[in-house]
């Protein structure tokens, strides 16, 4: 606290008059004095307002390319699983076609087998008799014949129609082997597009995806993937929300 108080002299304070701070002229002082803080506010609020419409504007535009960018991935993805789906009946059809060969083959063999069981063995003696009475009865019709040989299955034949069989085994073989790679390839592929799209896939429609290799010329699928309701033969764009 101060000491002494009341021995100190009062000192006269001067103020402003009310009357001369509020006259026509002070106010416009004022309002100049004031017009540039004014002003800096008015355009660091106007800054503010033209960034985030810049980033509003810059944004919408990258979601449209984002999704013009998606859009064309996805058409990509189609294309290329509409041509894998192509390949793959292509070898689905060799599949078949050597697969009847190889039957047609193989019963053709065992009628031969059957043919060869029949055929009865003869000796020198009764070949020669046959050779002469079919000399005589030529000689005597007057008729030239070419003697008729029968077509009799030596084992050089036999193993060599074994190769043949082999052969059709190795190629039906490499078509099978063909077929599950492209399947592998074209599952691949479908992940890839889902990954991208941001599908997420279940055990169920996985299991649905796969393709039958069967020796039918009429088969079946064994369901269509993303059959819960999507659209594009069973598929639906989900796209994440970030």
């Amino acid at each position: 606290m101060r000491k002494n108080l009341l021995d100190e002299v009062p000192q006269n304070i001067t103020s402003t008059s009310i009357k001369d701070y509020a006259s026509p002229e002070k106010v416009v002082d004022i309002v100049l004095d004031l017009r540039e803080e004014i002003n800096k506010e008015l355009s660091h609020e106007e800054k503010d307002d033209e960034k985030w419409i810049e980033r509003c504007r810059y944004g919408y535009a990258g979601l449209v390319t984002d999704l013009k960018e998606r859009k064309k991935k996805m058409e990509e993805g189609r294309a290329e699983r509409d041509t894998l789906q192509k390949k793959v009946d292509e070898a689905q059809n060799k599949v078949n076609e050597n697969q009847k060969i190889l039957d047609k083959i193989e019963n053709e063999k065992e009628q031969e087998t059957k043919s060869n069981e029949n055929i009865k063995q003869v000796s020198p003696l009764e070949m020669h008799e046959y050779e002469s009475i079919n000399e005589t009865c030529s000689k005597r019709l007057g008729e030239k014949k070419e003697k008729k040989k029968e077509k009799i299955f030596t084992p050089e034949y036999v193993k060599r129609l074994d190769g043949m069989i082999d052969t059709y085994k190795k190629v039906l073989k490499e078509a099978k082997e063909e077929v599950e790679q492209r399947k592998r390839l074209r599952k691949k592929q479908d992940d890839r597009v889902m990954e991208e799209e941001g599908i997420e896939s279940d055990s169920d429609e996985d299991e649905e995806d796969q393709v039958v290799v069967s020796t039918e010329s009429n088969n079946k699928r064994g369901g269509k993937p993303g059959s819960h309701g999507r659209d594009r033969g069973g598929r639906c764009r989900l796209v994440k929300k970030k």
